[in-house]
């Protein structure tokens, strides 16, 4: 009977769950498109989107009652662009940072975030709206079939992910959000290959990056599961930035592997 039990509540918890992130999707796409219809600017319609997208991710999570989601605010020095990250554990990774940034971060820095992502998510129904009524910039894995490789990517896709950050950065004043792991993390006790993107980003444009932590967020949603996991989820934003121009790819991985390695599990 216990055993039952407990089967139905994870059916339940993960089919609920599902439902309150799919509703919100469909709620932002439709305030989206009006957003866009009554901005004179593209540029301003993608900024406002960006930060009431996050928002309503954020309330909408308030509505999942058995996950607890806590956010650690510290201050962080101030410019006017940075590189947001953060490890990468889990699918729902995007919608906890939505709360972590909004909660952490002012309106302006938060409007000015464009989401490096993965293109393959534009085949999901929906969600593909919303990197497009945000202006995300998509990269596309390289075509394999090897799991060893799932970090490769397009060469093709690489150099347009580039241009686009340059424009972003140089024409717009723009922010990056990006995984400084590529995709998902199946072991969050050692990080994934650190991808040199984020790097070569931060030391060509002399952008700092501000860095994010989470931690349980892959108990609420396990791999190939649905989110059906109960409990604490960490949102913790590292009390400084780093800029990595100058350095070299090896002392840019040791900084990272030092920041992480030590705390994520």
């Amino acid at each position: 009977m216990l055993l039952f039990t407990g089967i139905c509540g994870k059916f339940f918890r993960g089919g609920f769950a599902s439902t309150i992130l799919f509703l919100a999707t469909v709620i932002n796409v439709f305030m989206f498109v009006l957003i866009h219809t009554f901005s004179r600017e593209r540029k301003r319609a993608h900024s406002r989107n960006m930060y009431y997208g996050m928002k309503v991710y954020s309330w909408f999570l308030y509505l999942i009652w058995w996950i607890d989601i806590e956010v650690v605010k510290t201050e962080i020095p101030k410019a006017t662009q940075y590189i947001l990250t953060s490890n990468h554990i889990s699918y729902l990774d995007i919608f906890v940072m939505a709360r972590g940034i909004t909660s952490c971060l002012p309106r302006e820095t938060c409007e000015t975030m464009r989401l490096i992502y993965w293109e393959e998510l534009n085949n999901v129904p929906v969600l593909n709206y919303i990197f497009k009524l945000t202006g995300c910039i998509p990269i596309q894995m390289a075509k394999t079939n090897d799991r060893s490789l799932e970090n490769q990517y397009d060469k093709d896709s690489v150099k347009q992910m580039y241009r686009e950050v340059e424009y972003a950065l140089k024409e717009e004043g723009l922010s990056i959000g990006m995984s400084f792991e590529g995709r998902r993390n199946n072991n969050p006790g050692k990080l994934n290959k650190i991808q040199k993107g984020m790097w070569r980003i931060s030391d060509q444009y002399n952008v700092p990056v501000i860095f994010f932590r989470l931690q349980g967020v892959d108990k609420i949603w396990p791999i190939d599961e649905l989110p059906h996991g109960a409990g604490k989820v960490t949102v913790e934003l590292f009390p400084d930035t780093t800029n990595f121009a100058g350095q070299t790819y090896e002392q840019y991985q040791g900084a990272i592997r030092q920041r992480y390695e030590k705390n994520v599990s």
